[in-house]
């Protein structure tokens, strides 16, 4: 117990001197027709006096075109008008001024994302080809991001009301990163690979490898989700950015829908 609590907190420790600047992920779901997604992101800026300065940000997404609606970003940057203030603070802020936005798309209060997989939390730790690999069994709405991740995601949709089948997945990431540093640019699609209880099999890439994003050293598969009608697919990309201050987490979504 003793050992196991000693590596937790290294790992931990290990956590923040990696992450210069992890945001938190918050999902707020699908519209009833699951045809848009929002989700955002909020944390805090450390700045050189140890003060603190909070963002927020959040984003609308179009899940069969795999982009962003129309005027569907909202950000609140770290300023002298956040100093002080948390970012979870700044996030509600910014919903609230952003109301009648989030209300045209009957997004609920409570997210209504069903989660098919998820980056666990350091409530437990297992060991994973000799490292530790954080795991838990609870999912919380917003959850950080571990610095430990499988290569291949698989996973299973038990009840997918769309085809009353059992649906396993595997998916992998196909990165390519150019440069170090401030000076990285890199782009990345994801390889997934369906299979039905009932033996159907079809292979898909979802994102666009030909997009190149300056200042990102690399990509990580956060979580996996869909709507309640089992038509959408999110999938939650940690993005690792070069920035003067040192490494920081961003998330974006990437998102596709099943086809009938």
């Amino acid at each position: 117990m003793k050992k196991t609590k000693l590596v937790v907190l290294f790992l931990s420790i290990f956590s923040c001197c990696l992450w210069a600047d992890t945001a938190r992920f918050n999902d707020m779901g699908f519209s009833p027709d699951g045809l848009q997604y929002l989700f955002g992101q909020y944390g805090e800026l450390i700045q050189s006096d140890g003060s603190t300065k909070g963002y927020a940000e959040f984003f609308a997404v179009d899940t069969a075109k795999n982009e962003y609606v129309k005027d569907g970003t909202f950000k609140t940057t770290a300023s002298g008008k956040t100093s002080g203030i948390s970012g979870e603070k700044v996030f509600e802020q910014l919903l609230t001024t952003e109301d009648s936005f989030i209300s045209s798309y009957k997004i609920p209060d409570e997210s209504n994302s069903v989660i098919l997989y998820q980056v666990c939390s350091s409530l437990g730790l297992n060991d994973y080809n000799g490292l530790g690999l954080l795991t838990s069994d609870t999912i919380g709405k917003d959850a950080e991001s571990s610095p430990l991740y499988k290569d291949v995601v698989e996973f299973r949709d038990f009840d997918n009301p769309s085809t009353n089948e059992v649906e396993t997945y595997k998916v992998r990431i196909n990165e390519l990163v150019e440069g170090k540093g401030r000076n990285a640019e890199s782009s990345f699609c994801l390889l997934v690979e369906q299979r039905t209880s009932s033996g159907k099999k079809q292979n898909f890439i979802v994102g666009n490898p030909q997009i190149k994003r300056k200042g990102v050293s690399g990509y990580r598969l956060n979580r996996v989700l869909r709507d309640k009608n089992g038509k959408s697919l999110v999938f939650v990309i940690e993005k690792q950015v070069e920035e003067s201050y040192g490494p920081a987490v961003r998330f974006m979504v990437e998102t596709v829908r099943l086809p009938s």
